[in-house]
């Protein structure tokens, strides 16, 4: 047998390129974070309706400041849905408005020195 080898063979192909590998193995799927925002809301929703049900099941018989703070904590989280709503509503109506200006005038947009239109710095 003859194991005389030049260094190009042991080094493997010219110019340093390593030969690709083919695999069966797939890529492995990264962590969505749409879903993980969705998890986070379906916790959060669900933690809500229980302690809303669990603030609606207290007894009627207690102290009254500790019945007047659970009446307000149950009142605060049943507008919770609400204030979620109108805070996404505020936010769509005010970038559609000024969406809407600024392709009308683009002059509208205001200098970040001044704070005024462009046309008047």
């Amino acid at each position: 047998m003859d194991f005389s080898f030049t260094i190009g063979q042991i080094q493997g192909p010219p110019g340093g390129m390593k030969p690709s590998r083919v695999t069966s193995v797939p890529k492995p799927i990264g962590i969505d974070p749409v879903v993980l925002l969705n998890e986070r809301e379906n916790r959060l929703a669900s933690r809500v309706a229980h302690r809303i049900h669990e603030l609606s099941n207290l007894p009627t018989l207690m102290a009254d400041d500790i019945r007047r703070k659970a009446e307000i904590e149950l009142r605060a989280l049943r507008l919770l849905n609400f204030q979620r709503h109108l805070r996404a509503e505020i936010v769509a109506t005010t970038r559609r408005d000024a969406t809407l200006e600024t392709a009308i005038n683009i002059k509208v947009i205001s200098c970040a020195e001044c704070l005024t239109p462009f046309s008047k710095c």
